[in-house]
């Protein structure tokens, strides 16, 4: 092999120690693999080389500190990256706006307000299902004191301050850092839970860039360009179909971790 092709495989490709993973393309396909090394364009596993263009979803059994390199290159690349010794992808959640001025891919409620709800079947009782949402409120956001308003506990009830971070890129190339906080609710029942977000807003790391709140925000006409003289629809602005975009795909994963989580029994501790 030529010195100046090595140089480039070498610079391409990060070559860690093999990780174990399940894989979710976006044809639906999951399969269990071994990484064995990954490139700006490719997972090299022991199934074969995958395209990072046609993986949806990759999960890992834990979160490993000496490989946050190998996730942060997989959501660069879109990818959408959870951790957990059993994974269960759910089918996709479509939404759907209730508000005729709005697109219609959103989860628009019927006063215009960005709101997501979602009832879940699951094994365990109200009060099982209840201490899991609470687990699940401290290992996603480190602190429950923190983050949670109400822990009715009598009622099966969590209401909590939820965030995560969000990546938009922009037309020309620019990349957008925001933080998306939201209020979110967990009720629990015999065999289901219910969560819902809400009051969401995203905060810039610039302190002088005003807070964005997603009710409104993706009303007609802002979403859409018009003609100036005749008010016109035009088109999407490229712009809010990347908030578009990005947003839809952090809640698509935090609703993936979250359905996991809830889905995995309490441990309990017999000594």
């Amino acid at each position: 092999m030529k010195p100046l092709l090595l140089a480039i495989l070498l610079f391409s490709v990060t070559i860690a120690t093999a990780q174990k993973a399940t894989i979710r393309k976006h044809d639906g396909t999951v399969a269990d693999v071994t990484i064995q090394a990954l490139s700006e364009t490719a997972i090299f596993t022991n199934a074969g080389n995958i395209d990072l263009k046609d993986l949806d979803i990759i999960s890992f059994p834990k979160e490993d500190p000496d490989f946050e390199r190998t996730y942060t290159k997989l959501r660069r690349a879109d990818v959408i990256v959870i951790f957990g010794s059993k994974t269960v992808f759910p089918e996709d959640l479509t939404f759907y706006s209730k508000h005729p001025d709005y697109p219609s891919a959103l989860p628009i409620d019927e006063n215009g307000n960005f709101f997501v709800e979602e009832v879940v079947e699951a094994d365990g009782d109200a009060d099982e299902l209840y201490t899991r949402a609470k687990l699940l409120i401290v290992n996603t956001f480190r602190s429950a004191n923190a983050v949670i308003q109400l822990d009715d506990k009598e009622n099966h009830i969590l209401i909590g301050k939820g965030y995560s971070g969000l990546v938009v890129r922009g037309s020309l190339g620019n990349v957008l850092f925001k933080d998306l906080y939201y209020t979110l609710k967990i009720e629990t029942r015999d065999g289901r839970f219910k969560y819902s977000q809400y009051d969401f807003r995203m905060e810039d790391d610039d302190p002088d860039i005003a807070d964005i709140y997603l009710d409104g925000f993706f009303h007609y006409n802002v979403y859409y360009k018009r003609y100036e003289k005749f008010g016109k629809q035009k088109g999407p602005r490229s712009i809010m179909e990347s908030y578009h975009y990005s947003i839809l795909r952090k809640l698509k994963t935090f609703r993936i971790s979250l359905i996991n989580q809830m889905l995995t029994p309490s441990k309990t501790d017999d000594w």
